[in-house]
């Protein structure tokens, strides 16, 4: 009997062991799969910014173009006319095109090109965190399927041994109850 008891409590000792492992494991898993939620949500917010960031910069890319289109057209026809005989008005009315020309719309196409590099940058950390998030969120996943398959997830249950297995089918749920 005393050997019974000696031979049980390391296997006892044993199986704590492996509980307490599961539970760290099992615990583990539960904080990568937070951890797996938490990037998802910045994942999708990342990805509204990128949206709408990306929005933004095609609008304001077409305006630049159609700007840029304008200005093209109204520096040839400026080319035209200084080629041909101006009455003084006219060479007033040129000159004041001119100088809109010069010192609105050009400043105001470099200010467009200056946010475009702005949100082309700001797109491209956008892009860049969500591929940071992304990884994290897979070494996450994997970190949770490599303590599934070491320890199982949630289980206390170990495999019987033919010897208990044989016991619990000969032994009867209760005790007044015969075997059949």
């Amino acid at each position: 009997m005393f050997s019974f008891i000696n031979n049980l409590i390391p296997s006892k000792q044993q199986e704590m062991k492996e509980q307490k492992e599961a539970q760290e494991a099992n615990q583990a898993v539960q904080e990568a799969k937070t951890d797996v939620d938490s990037v998802e949500q910045m994942e999708f917010e990342l990805t509204l910014g990128i949206n709408q960031t990306s929005g933004k910069l095609n609008e304001l890319e077409q305006k630049r173009d159609l700007v840029f289109k304008n200005v093209s057209i109204a520096e040839n026809q400026l080319k035209l006319l200084s080629t041909t005989q101006l009455t003084e008005q006219q060479k007033q009315e040129t000159q004041r095109l001119i100088d809109q020309l010069e010192n609105e719309t050009k400043p105001a196409i470099a200010t467009m090109d200056k946010e475009i590099d702005i949100l082309t940058k700001k797109l491209l950390d956008l892009y860049n965190k969500r591929d940071y998030l992304t990884q994290r969120k897979v070494e996450a996943e994997n970190n949770m399927d490599s303590a599934g398959k070491t320890f199982p997830i949630e289980s206390n249950t170990q495999p019987m041994t033919e010897r208990e297995e044989s016991e619990t089918i000969d032994t009867p749920l209760f005790p007044n109850e015969k075997n059949v």
